[in-house]
């Protein structure tokens, strides 16, 4: 499945540099309020995207940050423990094979996995601070 089949319209800038080492391919695309921009360059697709941004903040930063509380709510949920570790683009997990879409689908899941996450962790101070505990509010999640 191509990338415009997936997510709809696409923007495809190419950027010279002084030299053709130097060139890189700009890939902006957007679906489910997510601004994805994709940053190639002449190694791919032997490497990974040289930069990933989600509405305009770096991809790696995201799936890196971790809280130990939310940590503790992800593992009980069934999350992975370091989504860092399980994305495609570590460098252990990437191939040729793997396509932007498959990319953008990890993207999808990890944004929705970490909204669960949030959603979870402040129903529960809500649920200490206003409710009696029981009242199931995380059950309506």
């Amino acid at each position: 499945m191509d990338l415009v089949n997936y997510c709809g319209p696409i923007n495809v800038e190419t950027q010279y540099g002084e030299h053709t080492s130097e060139s890189k391919c700009v890939i902006k695309l957007t679906l489910l309020n997510l601004n994805v921009k994709f940053v190639l360059d002449n190694s791919y697709p032997f490497a990974p995207p040289k930069h990933v941004f989600v509405n305009d903040k770096d991809y790696i930063r995201i799936i890196a940050q971790s809280i130990s509380k939310l940590s503790k709510i992800g593992i009980e949920k069934g999350y992975a423990k370091c989504f860092c570790c399980d994305s495609l683009l570590c460098r252990d997990k990437w191939s040729a094979q793997i396509q932007l879409t498959r990319l953008y689908s990890e993207i999808e899941q990890v944004i929705t996995a970490k909204q669960k996450i949030m959603h979870v962790y402040f129903s529960r101070q809500i649920a200490c601070e206003k409710l009696t505990h029981d009242i199931p509010i995380e059950h309506y999640l």
